[in-house]
């Protein structure tokens, strides 16, 4: 069940931003106040808001209907969740990934900003054969004050190729700070349709970066995400980092290359046991691999 408050052109150029929220609708309604404060960069978008609640379909689309009244807002349509989809993520956005059709496409959370850097890359995209463009990923406290940003540069490029990093453990990059070629996914589908206790969207990643689809990189900031008590910047508490290992066990029999299996079983080993508790421990374990050094 959609209800689609405008249809999308399709227009080359355009973008597919895909939200899945288990909130209520203020923290939709921030997205789309930003995006109407800029509407020469937001207007010619589509906005897919997924819940699975038809209450909040029916408030956002009552918001929206009333907000147009005043604000340029993109074009936006809400999604219902399929019952077989509900609480799994990336089937989730799976499901909004099929009701659009814009050549390309953004995974945007419904507590961060909106992105940046998305023309640049539309721009490049258009000019190679690139299949999606990555970026840095930048987390930020409720004031705004930067805390993290990686994959880490230094000088302005980055301390590892983080397309060869992403092949050995797909958390050394976010797994969605991207834009994508809409067509990518008929080559690496965003569901497997596995259940993931952490995250859907590092399975995800796996794959793709093990599927020879040519991707890129680029040393900037794409995406911010806020830090709060629902996001907490990378620090996995015991039961995240035992769901991470359960997600590991899961995908391990994707991977082929028996080192990069041994790296996986390893990075379980350890958040079962306690000794790794944050993804920058992760990543010194994969830069370590990468330079041939013990890790572990």
């Amino acid at each position: 069940m959609a209800f689609n408050t405008m249809h999308s052109s399709g227009n080359t150029g355009c973008v597919d931003f895909i939200i899945v929220s288990n909130r209520n609708i203020l923290m939709i309604e921030k997205i789309f106040r930003e995006a109407a404060a800029a509407p020469d960069v937001w207007s010619n978008h589509h906005f897919y808001v997924v819940y699975d609640s038809e209450e909040e379909c029916k408030k956002l689309k009552n918001w929206v209907e009333q907000a147009r009244e005043f604000m340029t807002l993109p074009q936006i349509t809400t999604v219902l969740a399929a019952p077989e989809n509900i609480k799994n993520v990336t089937a989730l956005r799976a499901q909004a990934l099929q009701q659009g059709n814009n050549p390309y496409v953004y995974f945007q959370d419904d507590d961060d900003p909106l992105p940046s850097g998305l023309e640049r890359r539309m721009k490049m995209m258009d000019s190679h054969h690139w299949q999606a463009i990555y970026g840095i990923t930048k987390t930020v406290s409720m004031r705004g004050q930067v805390i993290e940003e990686f994959p880490t540069l230094l000088q302005d490029d980055f301390i590892c190729e983080p397309v060869k990093a992403s092949r050995i453990f797909p958390t050394y990059a976010h797994p969605l700070a991207a834009l994508f070629k809409r067509t990518l996914f008929n080559k690496v589908p965003l569901n497997d349709g596995k259940r993931y206790q952490m995250s859907g969207s590092n399975a995800f990643a796996l794959r793709l970066f093990a599927s020879g689809v040519q991707l890129h990189f680029l040393p900037d900031v794409i995406r911010t995400v806020r830090h709060h008590a629902g996001n907490n910047n990378g620090i996995l508490a015991s039961d995240e980092a035992h769901k991470l290992a359960m997600d590991i066990d899961t995908w391990m029999p994707l991977l082929e290359d028996p080192a990069v299996q041994t790296f996986h079983s390893n990075i379980a080993k350890g958040l079962k046991s306690g000794t790794i508790t944050t993804y920058r421990e992760i990543d010194g374990h994969i830069e370590a691999f990468l330079e041939g050094e013990r890790f572990f």
